[in-house]
């Protein structure tokens, strides 16, 4: 029985892993299009490193709320 989930979970990893692959070519597309945009005086990239690190913060500010509330909880749960 513990084989059988073993093999249903690498074989949804690989699935989810083939299903990725495509979302990474766009990192470079996305630089480059806001080189040549900004390169031909155009400002729409400039704001582009400010919401790369607001999109990196909340991720990591939600995980510390819940770990805050957690850690002053835990003696209640």
């Amino acid at each position: 029985m513990h084989e059988k989930k073993m093999k249903k979970s690498l074989l949804m990893l690989v699935i989810l892993i083939l299903m990725v692959t495509g979302v990474w070519a766009q990192c470079p597309m996305c630089k480059q299009n806001v080189q040549s945009g900004i390169e031909s005086g155009g400002k729409v990239g400039l704001g582009l490193n400010t919401g790369i690190v607001y999109l990196l913060a909340v991720p990591y500010l939600v995980a510390a709320i819940f770990g805050y509330w957690y850690w002053k909880n835990r003696n209640k749960l």
